[in-house]
């Protein structure tokens, strides 16, 4: 097993880091004791999904039509 040994990207320190479990999407988040702030090594993106590009354009491209075709308001 690798063992990392994060810097703090806040201040910059990386001898006071500790483990404080995984984040949400299963990454491993860490402490720094020095300023007492929350990161993860590396971070990971869900705009960056390829499917989630592709839902959002059918759900513009779906608005689009939806928008063309409806009928004309009465005011």
């Amino acid at each position: 097993m690798i063992r990392l040994n994060p810097e703090c990207p806040h201040c910059h320190q990386k001898d006071a880091i500790r483990s404080t479990g995984p984040s949400k999407i299963g990454l491993q988040r860490y402490l720094c004791r020095r300023c007492n702030k929350t990161f993860q090594a590396r971070y990971y993106y869900r705009a960056h999904d390829h499917n989630l590009s592709r839902q959002i354009g059918g759900a513009c491209s779906k608005w689009l039509e939806f928008a063309e075709n409806r009928p004309a308001s009465e005011d």
